[in-house]
């Protein structure tokens, strides 16, 4: 069965393994630096909880989460960039093309690939925008990119990568810098982290203890709400998934004492993913099949199910039972 693990509303990038994964100065702890910034995880959380409040079933998280995917009037994505060189932007667009397939219904449009667009405030708004000056390295997921941003504000962080030499940014840090670039433009294409999915039951793995104490101190510094939020299963069962997928490049990877069995652990995996997977593909494809009809069906039946939920909220006389956000004007109104 083909079905897609798609994205919940944190967005958050594939961890550093081995000499790749950096230790803080003065301590011999690696740097984990995830997460949208604080205002967009606000932005998010608010849409987010508003609906579940009318319906926290698993089956309503499912309906949720699908319709942050992109629409069937999208077929090309607007890719800009704030900063960088055209050689760094150049070399970030070749590496993101890796999801170009002629199966796949929706394509990334970085303008001219030798020089690809900067972003203009007075020019057409872009889909997902590229900046390098925030921490870490992050995606809104999806559609997120035009509800939870606002069109001048970054979709996308690749903190610093522009300060990389463009022509190693295939090869830097052993390829975590290509691999990174390839999953945060998975997640903005809709796609959950492969960890959290609840096909690989990694919650049963992990060394939760000790997880919490590392990540609490510095220079991670993350709650414990930020560590569930990144890492715990998604409980939604009704979302489309494959089976785990070791070789995903949504897949985190962590050090093996964060799990109880440690290299043991059918989740440990030993060095990042750099490169989509054959089920990436096949996911891909399937989530935005290039049968415009198909794609048009299932958008339309998740738009039904999205107003059904909604409609719970409607008293008799057809007025509302709380104060909500436009939900189906935001999530299903065209986006070009």
């Amino acid at each position: 069965m083909i079905r897609s693990f798609l994205g919940m509303a944190a967005a958050t990038s594939m961890l550093m393994a081995g000499a790749a994964m950096p230790a803080a100065a003065g301590t011999n702890k690696l740097i984990f630096r995830d997460g949208l910034p604080a205002n967009y995880a606000k932005r998010v959380e608010a849409f987010r909880s508003g609906f579940l409040a009318l319906d926290g079933s698993d089956a309503a998280k499912g309906v949720y989460d699908t319709a942050e995917m992109w629409g069937p009037e999208i077929t090309k994505l607007r890719v800009c960039f704030f900063e960088g060189s055209k050689e760094t932007r150049a070399a970030i667009a070749k590496i993101a093309n890796q999801w170009a397939d002629r199966e796949m219904g929706v394509t990334l449009d970085f303008g001219k690939m030798s020089n690809p667009r900067m972003c203009d405030p007075n020019g057409k708004p872009s889909h997902i925008r590229v900046g390098f000056r925030q921490p870490g390295y992050w995606s809104t997921v999806g559609q997120g990119s035009v509800i939870y941003a606002k069109p001048e504000e970054q979709s996308m962080n690749f903190e610093d990568f522009d300060k990389i030499p463009a022509d190693q940014l295939e090869t830097a840090y052993d390829g975590y810098a290509r691999g990174t670039i390839v999953h945060e433009f998975g997640h903005a294409l809709g796609f959950q982290h492969e960890h959290q999915s609840p096909s690989g039951n990694c919650d049963a793995e992990y060394d939760w203890s000790h997880i919490y104490e590392y990540m609490a101190g510095p220079p991670n510094n993350w709650p414990k709400e930020q560590v569930d939020y990144n890492m715990r299963m998604a409980t939604q069962r009704t979302l489309m998934m494959t089976n785990f997928d070791p070789d995903s490049v949504m897949l985190y990877v962590f050090p093996a004492d964060f799990y109880t069995n440690g290299t043991q652990s059918p989740c440990y995996h030993a060095q990042p993913n750099n490169d989509i997977s054959a089920a990436d593909r096949v996911t891909v494809n399937y989530m935005y099949p290039s049968d415009p009809e198909v794609r048009r069906e299932r958008y339309a039946q998740n738009r039904a199910a999205f107003q059904a939920i909604l409609d719970k909220n409607k008293s008799a006389d057809g007025s509302t039972k709380a104060v909500l956000p436009d939900y189906m004007g935001t999530f299903f109104a065209p986006k070009e």
